[in-house]
């Protein structure tokens, strides 16, 4: 009988000849062997495409696919059409793994929490050789108790642990297929916020580990998270309304804690927005934003508990340009 395949590791490729060496070589230096590779090559227009063949040519797990530039989103979807495996990691190509032993620790926790559907691990912020930061972690001792999942999502937002990315965690593959998971198209730097929030609150079992193991590359030239743009805050905000009248009328407890944190990803805006130029588009975002100012009674957050006591001294103004400086402070 063929031997089930553990799991399938997606990566989007675009562009990333410098980083992408040091990204396969984290995976394949993995003490577990029982996974696959899916490369995904998003019309790169560097040798991207070459070193992935190479790879290739090298160990019989990876799985290349040359496509034209879709973006992210459509990359990471034809991933999820040709993986294999039990379970789906998200990997961008100019991050890697620091354990080598992280693909058997993930085995492991699966294999001691039956039926968990996604395992959150530990990410940390890399800024250059020797140089990088947890920017969080899970008490597991704390969260593996809790059983009711919409108990646990306000212990994440409680913790400001509750994280939108997709590389931060192990998915089962049948949850995301029956659940129809897949990224939405043309959504800049706000795919994984969305998908996320439609993923939460369909997860019936999580699981956490506490070691680290993802380094997030930070502040790479030509990252489409480097820099903040009216696009980006666009969507930010399509999501914000969308999402915070969605969870609003639902009858979904677990959709009802979310607004705690739609009301986080709300300030976040509130402080962004001062970092535009005043222009047209700043005074209709603020417009807006000020509209969406009643988010910040969900105050299960420390930082929003924080910024309505600014409000309620300052006023929305005021509240924005404090949000704004401990933005650029950090």
């Amino acid at each position: 009988m063929e031997k089930m395949l553990f799991l399938s590791v997606i990566i989007p490729v675009y562009n990333v000849e410098k980083y992408l060496s040091q990204c396969l070589d984290s995976v394949l230096s993995q003490s577990f062997s029982n996974f696959e590779v899916i490369l995904v090559d998003d019309g790169s227009q560097d040798n991207s495409g070459k070193i992935c063949e190479e790879y290739a040519e090298k160990d019989c797990r990876i799985n290349v696919y040359h496509n034209s530039n879709g973006g992210v989103s459509a990359a990471r979807n034809f991933g999820l059409s040709k993986a294999k495996g039990n379970y789906i990691v998200f990997l961008d190509s100019d991050d890697f793994y620091s354990d080598s032993t992280f693909f058997e620790k993930l085995y492991q926790k699966v294999d001691n929490v039956p039926d968990v559907e996604v395992v959150s691990f530990p990410v940390q912020y890399y800024f250059g050789e020797n140089d990088f930061q947890t920017k969080w972690s899970y008490d597991v001792s704390v969260l593996e108790k809790i059983d009711d999942v919409s108990l646990l999502l306000s212990e994440l937002i409680a913790r400001d642990c509750l994280i939108i990315y997709p590389w931060d965690k192990a998915i089962k593959r049948s949850f995301l297929m029956e659940n129809n998971l897949m990224f939405k198209i043309g959504m800049k730097n706000e795919e994984d916020a969305e998908w996320c929030l439609r993923m939460f609150p369909r997860v019936k079992k999580f699981a956490f580990m506490e070691t680290p193991t993802h380094l997030y590359r930070q502040n790479r030239e030509g990252s489409a998270t480097s820099k903040t743009s009216n696009i980006h805050l666009e969507n930010m905000f399509s999501v914000l309304e969308e999402y915070s009248q969605k969870f609003l009328k639902s009858d979904l407890v677990e959709e009802n804690v979310l607004l705690h944190y739609m009301a986080y990803r709300y300030t976040i805006m509130c402080g962004a927005l001062m970092m535009l130029p005043k222009n047209d588009f700043k005074k209709d975002m603020r417009k807006k934003l000020k509209s969406y100012r009643w988010l910040l009674k969900y105050r299960l957050s420390g930082k929003v508990k924080k910024a309505y006591r600014v409000y309620r001294l300052l006023g929305f103004s005021g509240m924005s340009m404090v949000l704004g400086l401990y933005i650029r402070l950090h």
